[in-house]
């Protein structure tokens, strides 16, 4: 399909280079650039979800190499904002207005780059109120009341219900929580969250879920964009729960003060928090205790270094812990820091490029953005992830990265490219053997608790080929499909840099972009329908018996396509 030449692999065959050829690689062509990218401005405009401008909107921009955090501007009265003076990087966009909701983003991460003009839809926020009271009917004052959203607005389930929204009751008992997203929600007061630490005086109540009840017969709010749903009122129980206690081990980190940790409670399922507490430090011992319900409960710490420059979480198993009508002691949680994964990426420039090549600026190295996913035989996320793990980073200047606080897991190392020029030509890792290199375009990368990986070379080529077509409208009345790109030489069966997958619009449009240059058969696949919001969908080429099923599929369809360097296919039809 193509050849490296000396410097790295040979795709036709597994060729492995040395740990110190690799390094030497990656360093000499990280400064391949033809120019140093400038400094520039990223433009944008908010707009309401009835297409009106929206005046003073506040913006934000964060660098996700870490050098910019939260950069903010206001929106002038035709909804326009500008961040200038930005040196190369990926950046998240974000926009935070009073009652409203931010739609999400497309690509990779909803990334913007140097250069670019963004459009932030804001939708007017939905609203549930209500009033809680006890058993006399007298207002329950200063408790904290929690919509958690369940189903999006289509009534798919969602993985994980995290709460979105928690405030306080007035003197009267009156509660008003805004700016939701459409869709379904429990109600609970006194869930626990968001109450910055502080002692109340239901403390050791269980929670109560709309409209006075436990976790299992919790009724669920359905709420429209933009609509308030009043007299959601809950009949607070008053009743005590129980309490769960014990101790978290975090190593050497234990003893510290610059070390926080939270516990926190969950269904089995992982869809409710049953309880959320802070960890104490007494006399060198790291304390904890949950209030909760009778039931089963899968009890889970997550600590957080809080003097480094760079966040490093520490989290553990979840521990099942059964309550039935008493308190537990004694439980002991265990956690420890999480894997990083340290590299460079280089880019191996093309000695002439042809005038279709030329992209409309110089671009920089800093501008990829690079993901760890884990490669695991199921879609399903973590229920228990917290903190949410980063996105994605950018490398700095040298083409240097870190992926920090990942779990242990098999992963693969994604980079979103700045432009579709670039396309991933490889990714190695040392292995054991000092002399040897491991090949993560065929080959996982496992980790273990604690992992520091380094070395990691990424590899990027010049003159990558793109496709941009429809299915047919016969196949486009049959709903969505997963357009698959399948290497034809066989040497390359193996290689999951060289499978490209996309999702047709409800339109039948698709677009598959940074394609290796080669011959791949066209293969298009049902969506499966079992995908709900949030899944982070697993490539079929990840898998080795998948990947030959995608294979002699692609072969018997016989649908080839010989993509040349720099080529851009438009308007192919796939019938």
């Amino acid at each position: 399909m193509r050849s490296m030449g000396r410097l790295l692999f040979c795709f036709g065959s597994l060729c492995l280079i040395g740990q110190l050829a690799v390094a030497r690689v990656v360093s000499q062509l990280a400064g391949q650039t033809r120019a140093r990218a400038k400094a520039g401005t990223i433009n944008g405009r908010v707009l309401a979800d009835d297409g009106r401008a929206l005046e003073g909107v506040t913006v934000y921009c964060s660098s996700l190499d870490g050098a910019l955090s939260n950069r903010n501007v206001l929106t002038d009265a035709d909804g326009q904002f500008t961040f200038s003076g930005l040196a190369p990087s990926s950046y998240r966009i974000t926009a935070s207005h009073a009652g409203y909701v931010e739609e999400t983003g497309d690509g990779m991460n909803g990334v913007v780059r140097i250069g670019d003009t963004v459009t932030l839809n804001l939708t007017k926020g939905g609203v549930i109120t209500g009033r809680v009271t006890d058993s006399t009917g007298a207002p329950v004052v200063a408790v904290f009341v929690t919509a958690y959203r369940t189903k999006d607005s289509d009534g798919r389930p969602l993985r994980v219900a995290s709460p979105v929204r928690s405030r306080q009751t007035d003197d009267r008992g009156i509660y008003r929580i805004y700016g939701l997203t459409a869709g379904s929600y429990h109600v609970v007061a006194n869930s626990g969250e968001y109450r910055g630490g502080m002692a109340t005086a239901y403390d050791f109540d269980i929670p109560s879920y709309y409209p006075s009840s436990n976790r299992d017969s919790a009724a669920e709010v359905l709420v429209q964009q933009g609509m308030e749903v009043a007299s959601i009122d809950i009949r607070y129980r008053h009743a005590r729960g129980h309490i769960i206690s014990g101790t978290v081990d975090a190593g050497a980190q234990t003893n510290s003060n610059e070390f926080g940790i939270l516990v926190r409670s969950f269904s089995p399922d992982g869809s409710m928090t049953l309880g959320t507490a802070n960890s104490r430090l007494v006399d060198g011992v790291r304390l904890f205790a949950l209030t909760v319900t009778d039931g089963d409960h899968d009890i889970i710490a997550y600590g957080t270094s809080l003097n480094a420059s760079e966040t490093e979480t520490y989290t553990g198993p979840a521990g099942r812990v059964t309550v039935r009508g008493g308190d537990v002691s004694g439980v002991r949680l265990t956690i420890s820091p999480g894997v990083s994964v340290a590299g460079k990426v280089g880019i191996e420039v093309a000695s002439i490029r042809p005038a279709n090549c030329l992209p409309v600026r110089e671009y920089s190295l800093s501008e990829t953005l690079i993901k760890a996913q884990r490669d695991e035989k199921t879609s399903e996320p973590n229920l228990y992830e917290f903190p949410v793990p980063r996105s994605g980073v950018a490398p700095n200047e040298k083409g240097e990265f870190v992926v920090r606080n990942l779990k242990p897991a098999q992963y693969r190392l994604l980079a979103d490219l700045p432009t579709d020029h670039w396309y991933v030509k490889a990714i190695t890792v040392p292995a054991a053997t000092a002399t040897r290199t491991v090949d993560l375009g065929r080959n996982p990368l496992a980790t273990r608790s604690g992992d520091k990986i380094s070395n990691v070379a990424m590899i990027l080529g010049e003159g990558a080929a793109g496709l941009k077509g429809k299915v047919s409208a016969v196949r486009t009345r049959r709903g969505l499909w997963r357009i698959h790109l399948v290497p034809v030489e066989i040497g390359e069966a193996d290689n999951a840099f060289v499978y490209y997958e996309s999702n047709s619009g409800s339109d039948g449009g698709f677009t598959l972009a940074n394609i290796a240059p080669g011959k791949y058969w066209v293969l298009a696949r049902p969506v499966p329908g079992d995908e709900t919001l949030g899944t982070v969908v697993r490539p079929v080429a990840w898998d080795a018996t998948e990947r030959a099923k995608l294979r002699r599929e692609a072969e018997t369809a016989k649908k080839v396509l010989d993509l040349k360097s720099c080529q851009r296919l438009k308007d192919y039809v796939l019938d």
